[in-house]
């Protein structure tokens, strides 16, 4: 029924199970096969049997996103139904070009934003954009883990193109998946939340000046004073009374102020999480709350090793993302406790670090040391050599 088929591009891995082809038929028709691993081994089918095989006739182009081989391979699938040499050996390639193995491990990526992808607001550099990409082409896990609320950091996602990846928000109280078909773009998975009355009365006992935000999910801020343009992400809305920012349980509370930073043990008694960023600035979540908690749950969820969890990040509250990945990854302007806890640093945010960082991964390799004296890259564990 069908004659001969030769291999003009891929394969490209679409998932665990799944490869694509670019075919060219001896009529001349030029089709996508897309073949799918049944148990162990490779099987392709014609279109008698559609469990296995799907052919879709292209128009007169190419794809734009895929090219052809200078030279085609031997027959990939005839009316035998044998797979090709190539197919046999169980490699992919993937629309970047990067060639690894079938089955190899996907990577779960966790990205801090501010100081990581960007330096403020939500235009990710081009640079890094391309670097994600090649990271998701390449089929890891992209996460952004942020102490931004869940809508600041939908903005950073689309900036990037994320489509349907994991998003830990708000210093891990918030873990939301992205959802093109849901109301609001995403699922929310988990919404951890505490009272707020206490770290409101001790804060405003203990400091003058002292301007406290209760996060008011989905919609902004409650805020005793306003806080400056830029220090919070999203709509603030002055309450006439204090009592008001607790009238509701809440996932973060920040306490900005002179000295700020000697609330963090009295905080802490309190039963909630506290971490500094700067003398004047505290998060405080629920207790046990931060990245690397929320992260891990993702990282169950998606079923990828412990050894396979990178993480990026430079604040304070990024040090327990990165002790809690098998690689962490400090940007070069991070506070030296930061780095301490970090695998390897990379370039500054004005050095786009982060891009070279992932560079580095998808060429399989942890991202070289910059600021770390004696330490060398090393391979990523599975990764193609």
């Amino acid at each position: 029924m069908f004659d001969a088929v030769s291999a003009d591009a891929g394969p490209w891995r679409l998932s665990p199970r799944c490869t694509l082809s670019i075919l060219t038929f001896r009529a001349g028709k030029t089709m996508i096969a897309v073949q799918l691993l049944h148990g162990h081994s490779l099987r392709t089918r014609c279109h008698r049997m559609p469990r296995y095989i799907l052919l879709i006739r292209l128009n007169d182009a190419w794809p734009s996103q895929l090219s052809a081989r200078e030279q085609p391979g031997a027959p990939i699938c005839s009316s035998s139904e044998r797979p090709s040499a190539d197919l046999r050996t169980g490699l992919r390639r993937n629309t970047h070009g990067l060639p690894s193995r079938i089955g190899a491990p996907r990577y779960l990526v966790a990205l801090d934003i501010d100081g990581t992808l960007v330096s403020s607001g939500v235009d990710v550099p081009p640079a890094t954009i391309e670097a994600v990409e090649r990271v998701r082409g390449s089929g890891h896990h992209v996460v952004l883990a942020t102490g931004r609320t869940l809508t600041s950091a939908m903005a950073v996602a689309k900036s990037l193109g994320l489509t349907d990846e994991w998003i830990v928000a708000s210093n891990g109280a918030v873990t939301a998946r992205l959802e093109n078909t849901a109301l609001d773009g995403y699922s929310l998975h988990e919404r951890r939340t505490f009272h707020a009355r206490s770290v409101a009365l001790l804060a405003s006992a203990r400091l003058r000046e002292v301007r406290i935000g209760a996060e008011d999910f989905g919609r902004g801020w409650l805020v005793n004073k306003w806080f400056a343009h830029g220090l919070l992400n999203g709509h603030q809305r002055m309450v006439e009374r204090l009592e008001e920012l607790w009238a509701s349980p809440t996932t973060r509370v920040v306490v900005n102020g002179p000295s700020a930073v000697s609330l963090i043990e009295p905080l802490r008694r309190l039963g909630v999480s506290a971490t500094p960023e700067g003398a004047r600035w505290i998060n405080v979540t629920p207790h046990g709350t931060s990245k690397a908690s929320a992260l891990e749950l993702v990282r169950a969820r998606l079923a990828v090793p412990s050894d396979y969890t990178v993480a990026i990040g430079d604040g304070l509250n990024d040090a327990e993302m990165l002790a809690w990945a098998a690689h962490g990854v400090a940007m070069g302007q991070a506070d030296e406790q930061v780095k301490a806890v970090a695998t390897s640093v990379t370039g500054t945010i004005d050095e786009q670090g982060a891009a070279a960082a992932l560079r580095s991964l998808t060429a399989g390799h942890l991202p070289q040391p910059a600021a770390v004296a004696g330490r060398s890259s090393r391979p990523l564990p599975g990764a193609a050599t």
